[in-house]
């Protein structure tokens, strides 16, 4: 996982901790993933008066990408914002029941990024998971297109073709206006300079970084 895609799972997870529903613990828990597809999808803990139907931010993040189509997960990132400094790592480790759902969508190599803890892969943090099938299910897709507004570099990494075009694209966009666009249409992977990432966009410091992230998504 490069560097940009983990500095932008981790903010997003902790933005998402802010609009966690957490009126009985008060311990607001954010998490954010990274789909087959490419795309970013977040969390946030919902509690229940009854405090067994309580959901985690992690599986609420893994039932919104399912439900968008997402079958694979990438890479995931947890952020307990309310636990001390001094606290130990243990109050912002996932729990045992997301360590198994995060397994259904993942591989034993799947990354987990926790927010002050560090970086353990799913077999680190869940050896021997439950399963009914070692198969993978991956789904095809078709390589995205590549259109922006702005100056990119004029390298193309392989498999990607240069459409102005809409539709299953990869964007870069400079303005907000433009981000607005992109954000409307599901199949366009946006790229914003200089601003924050949200789901409907990544964020990235300088045009390079770009291909960092198409190429993962090839």
């Amino acid at each position: 996982m490069n560097e940009v895609t983990r500095r932008q799972l981790f903010e997003l997870a902790r933005r998402a901790a802010r609009m966690a529903y957490c009126p009985y613990s008060h311990f607001h828990v954010g998490a954010a993933l990274l789909g087959d597809d490419g795309f970013f999808v977040t969390g946030a803990n919902v509690e229940n008066a009854s405090y067994g139907l309580t959901l985690c931010a992690e599986r609420v993040a893994i039932a919104a990408a399912v439900a968008a189509g997402m079958r694979r997960l990438r890479a995931l990132a947890v952020a307990c914002v309310d636990s001390l400094p001094d606290a130990p790592q243990t109050t912002r480790m996932p729990c045992g029941a997301c360590r198994q759902v995060i397994a259904e969508f993942a591989t034993p190599q799947t990354e987990i990024f926790i927010d002050g803890v560090g970086q353990r892969t799913l077999e680190e943090l869940l050896p021997g998971a439950f399963t009914l099938s070692s198969e993978s299910r991956p789904i095809d897709r078709p390589k995205p297109w590549v259109c922006w507004q702005g100056d990119l570099p004029t390298e193309v990494p392989t498999g990607f073709s240069l459409r102005p075009t809409a539709g299953r694209c990869l964007a870069l966009v400079t303005n907000e206006a433009a981000l607005a666009e992109a954000a409307a249409l599901r199949g366009m992977h946006a790229f914003h300079l200089g601003g924050p990432p949200s789901c409907f966009h990544h964020s990235v410091r300088e045009p390079a970084e770009v291909w960092e992230i198409l190429n993962a998504l090839v």
